[in-house]
């Protein structure tokens, strides 16, 4: 990335700065602002961003970087994206297997917006705090349960990238954090169904020729589009073999 300052620039709607930015917080204003570079910046009216690419930001096709992300925690970062789309500054539309795609809405009405942010951040009565703490917890129980659950889904893909065919030093990714985020995102982005089958293929597939070899996590991540595209090639090909036997 280089370092030189180039008259490059993203506009971002004075709305943000003039009603917004002092009811949110630092963090809220970080992905909000984050989104608004990826969707406003790029011309589009929507883009779909992953957890990953929130928190630590976006690489080219040689790993490097085009941006660093806002440098929040992944917990940090779906706080405040609930937060954002609670109050209805952007909109999320989740698709199966994919990254969340995520829509700027500054366009709508914006006294109703602010009104919103203020009852979100405003707490007068005994009962409101109750509420509040009440939510707070439930959320903090669900948050807890998930990820158990997401550890316990990376230990089992961790397990299975054991096999003696696939990388025999898995053993020692328990504790690799460069690994373990790997598995996350993949599990975030295509599913922790469709990953298990992917990895069980994986010794198959790297005796393919002209097929990428992927021995971790972090390979599968940087090289999924690669293989698919391979493998969809390969598909084709064996589907025009039979149809050509049978007819």
């Amino acid at each position: 990335m280089s370092k030189n300052l180039i008259p490059n620039f993203t506009q971002i709607p004075n709305v943000i700065f003039d009603n917004f930015m002092h009811l949110l917080s630092g963090a809220e204003m970080k992905v909000l602002l984050y989104i608004c570079r990826r969707t406003y910046g790029f011309q589009k009216g929507a883009d779909s961003i992953s957890i990953t690419q929130l928190t630590k930001g976006i690489k080219d096709k040689e790993g490097n970087h085009i941006d660093m992300g806002t440098g929040l925690s992944n917990r940090k970062v779906i706080d405040c994206i609930n937060k954002l789309t609670e109050i209805g500054l952007i909109k999320t539309n989740k698709v199966h297997n994919r990254a969340t795609k995520f829509t700027m809405n500054i366009g709508s009405e914006v006294s109703s917006l602010v009104n919103k942010v203020h009852l979100g951040s405003e707490v007068s009565s005994p009962q409101l705090v109750n509420k509040v703490h009440t939510q707070k917890k439930e959320k903090e129980s669900i948050q807890k349960k998930d990820s158990k659950e997401v550890s316990l889904q990376v230990s089992e893909i961790i397990k299975l990238f054991e096999d003696e065919q696939l990388n025999i030093v898995a053993k020692n990714w328990y504790g690799n954090t460069t690994q373990r985020n790997a598995i996350e995102e993949l599990i975030e982005n295509i599913g922790f169904d469709r990953l298990v089958k992917l990895v069980k293929i994986l010794p198959k597939t790297n005796r393919l020729e002209y097929v990428s070899t992927i021995t971790t996590p972090y390979q599968l991540l940087t090289k999924f589009s690669d293989l698919e595209s391979q493998l969809a090639k390969i598909k084709t090909k064996q589907d025009k073999k039979i149809n050509s036997v049978a007819f």
